[in-house]
């Protein structure tokens, strides 16, 4: 932000997604903290390193972890956490990370959404029917979380208005947000990419207008 030339008193709250499990994440976010108190979100980490979900693999000792973090009162949400990210080469049979969404060590994580009245968001890509139904078991699963579905939810897959409405109008407690959407940080244009099918070209880079009417009736559902 410093560099950037941007004054700290201009912004009011800052989250941030860090992986904390290295010692060198976790002294810059303890670092962060201490020079500006109140500017950082801190979020219960669900570490990947060293291997996929390794969150997972920790079992009832990470849920019991991120509980304990929660009472502290200083981590204010859960993930992002990869719940199904695609593979690169674009295999749907072959995921490069696939936790069942409904698998009960996350709905755990889900349920303490609910209890700490706090979000827990995740990268999750609908790109296969059977994962699709786990997803839709999960999002069923307790309707006192909060959650927010990373991405505009699709990523990689095409972004499609009319299915996101879809979902927020039958799971009012959940939410999305915008950041990384797919080749937003590569120069326009893009055909065929997500960040490029939300803007006109031929009207100056504006937003589609099927895109500014979904954000304006959803306005208070998305994260930017």
């Amino acid at each position: 932000i410093s560099r950037l030339g941007i004054s700290a008193k201009k912004i009011s709250v800052l989250a941030i997604f860090v992986d904390i499990a290295s010692i060198k994440n976790a002294r810059v976010i303890v670092d962060l903290h201490k020079k500006y108190p109140g500017r950082f979100i801190t979020f219960v980490d669900t570490p990947e390193p060293p291997n996929p979900s390794a969150w997972l693999t920790q079992g009832q000792s990470f849920v019991a972890q991120a509980e304990a973090q929660l009472k502290t009162g200083k981590y204010y949400g859960i993930g992002e956490t990869n719940l199904r990210l695609s593979d690169k080469n674009g295999n749907v049979a072959t995921p490069d990370v696939y936790v069942v969404p409904d698998t009960p060590l996350w709905l755990q994580l889900v349920d303490l959404s609910a209890r700490y009245h706090v979000p827990i968001s995740f990268h999750f890509v609908p790109e296969d029917a059977t994962a699709n139904a786990a997803f839709e078991r999960m999002l069923n699963h307790n309707k006192d979380a909060t959650l927010i579905w990373a991405h505009l939810g699709f990523n990689s897959m095409a972004l499609n208005s009319a299915t996101l409405n879809d979902y927020l109008l039958r799971y009012p407690h959940l939410y999305f947000d915008t950041a990384g959407i797919q080749n937003m940080q590569r120069p326009m244009p893009l055909d065929g990419s997500n960040w490029a099918r939300l803007a006109d070209q031929s009207n100056n880079g504006k937003l589609r207008a099927e895109w500014k009417k979904f954000f304006e009736t959803w306005n208070s559902r998305i994260l930017f």
